[in-house]
């Protein structure tokens, strides 16, 4: 995945949107001239139907009351991403992984 290549030759990874807070810190983050699009987030099929995990630890995204899900396919060999369009609100996407979008990355 590409995006996993360009966040770790920051010395990054991809990033993981776990709690409340973190959800708070992007949607706090918002600038319509630099933040304004979606973003590669860590989670991808967990090869079960309509499933996600997280890559570094193999869990399950959890539920966020202030990040709802929007899925797009219908396919395996999705991933999720994070959109940072303040209207309908801030979600995160499950997309073909291959489409061509940004990377949202974080420290180790």
């Amino acid at each position: 995945m590409e995006a996993t290549t360009y966040c770790h030759s920051a010395g990054l990874q991809l990033a993981t949107i776990q709690t409340e807070n973190e959800a708070l810190f992007l949607k706090l983050s918002y600038d319509h001239d630099y933040f304004i699009s979606l973003y590669w987030t860590a989670a991808r099929d967990s090869q079960k139907p309509r499933a996600l995990s997280w890559d570094n630890t193999g869990t399950e995204p959890e539920t966020l009351t202030s990040i709802r899900w929007r899925n797009t396919v219908r396919e395996y060999q999705i991933c999720a991403a994070f959109s940072s369009w303040p209207t309908p609100g801030q979600y995160r996407v499950m997309l073909p992984c291959s489409a061509p979008i940004g990377t949202l990355c974080q420290g180790l």
